[in-house]
Parts: C-alpha cells; sequence; structure tokens
C-alpha cells in the first residue's frame, strides 16, 4: 500500500540521514582484497567473467535507449554483434542489484558531465563502451559478504581471498568489484571512529 510504502521510504530516509552523520566522526580507508583465481570452480570463473560481460551489454544498452534515468531494469537486452547486427540477449548472471549499480553509475556519469557543462567547459556525450571493469556493489552484509578470507558476492557463491585480514576491526561499506588483466579485486570501503 501507500502508506507502506512511504513509511519504508521513511525510515530509509532517517538511517541515511543516521549513516551520514555518524560518518563525519569516523576514519574512511579503502582495502584491496584479490580474489585467488586459482581457487574458483570453472563455473565461478566463467560466471565472474560474465558479470562484466553483461554489465558492458547492460550499460550500452541503456545509453542506446537515450532515457538513462527513465529506464525500466529487465533482464534482455538488445546488442550489437561482432556482424553488425542487433540480436537480444538474457542477462543470466548479472543479479538485480548489480543492473542498478550500472544504471546508477550511468545516472552519476551524466549529472557530472551536466556540471562541467553548466561550468562552461567543453563537454562530449556519453559513448559506447568495449570493455566494463568496475562494478559497484553497495551494501555490505547484502550484495556481498566478508567471512575470514573468504567473500561472496551475490550469485557468484564464496570465493578466497588474499588480503582479508586488513579488513580486521573496520565497518564495511560498498565495494567495488573490479577487473584488471591480472585478475580480479574487490576494493572495500571501510570506517572506523
Amino acid at each position: 500500500t501507500d502508506e507502506a510504502r512511504l513509511a519504508k521510504n521513511k525510515q530509509t530516509a532517517e538511517t541515511l540521514k543516521a549513516t551520514r552523520l555518524k560518518r563525519q566522526s569516523q576514519t574512511c580507508r579503502v582495502y584491496t582484497l584479490k580474489i585467488t583465481t586459482n581457487k574458483l570452480t570453472k563455473q565461478q570463473a566463467e560466471n565472474l567473467k560474465m558479470v562484466f560481460v553483461e554489465a558492458k551489454w547492460l550499460r550500452n544498452h541503456i545509453l542506446s535507449t537515450n532515457n538513462i534515468s527513465g529506464y525500466k531494469l529487465h533482464n534482455e537486452v538488445i546488442v550489437k554483434n561482432k556482424d553488425g547486427e542487433f540480436e537480444i540477449r538474457e542477462l543470466k548472471h548479472l543479479v538485480t542489484h548489480l543492473k542498478q549499480a550500472v544504471k546508477t553509475e550511468l545516472e552519476q556519469n551524466k549529472k557530472a558531465l551536466k556540471a562541467s557543462k553548466d561550468k562552461g567547459r567543453k563537454i562530449g556525450a556519453l559513448k559506447y563502451t568495449s570493455q566494463v571493469n568496475s562494478i559497484n556493489l553497495k551494501e555490505a552484509g547484502r550484495t556481498y559478504q566478508v567471512r575470514g578470507d573468504h567473500v561472496q558476492i551475490q550469485k557468484l557463491g564464496w570465493m578466497r581471498v588474499k588480503g582479508a585480514e586488513q579488513l580486521d576491526g573496520w565497518e564495511l561499506a560498498n565495494a567495488k568489484l573490479i577487473q584488471k588483466p591480472d585478475g580480479y579485486y574487490l576494493a572495500v570501503t571501510c570506517y572506523k571512529n
């Protein structure tokens, strides 16, 4: 109902306000954990690779609609293949939180371009990309979890990481799943009083 939705929105706003107030008195650090790729199953390695491929498909599809903020997320996107033909592909590995992260990043990019334009700078348009190298994971405990030397990312399962001991005593916030030529990383934003 509308009342329940409004109550939930109010509670979310109050929680965000309290968190912002708490963060003002805390120290912020970003620690990078390396995902141990030789310990991944074949399925996990394929899923991890396809998350970035599907993020690229989704990003380019949203750009092609010319309606970033009004775009409704779907399980299918239109992709231009190597032959130059358009085809419909299903997003099997990208869960809803990750789809929202791709869309939110595009919205933030659009706002940043507008702010630059308002300052009188010469800007171009957002362009299609051939590769997506990072995906935001906005909620610790929901989109990702860290336990000991293992991390779980939604739908990807538990994976072994190096460097998790750096997080001891820190409160976890958002993180970024990063793809580099030498492997996959998780850059975790942490806070401490």
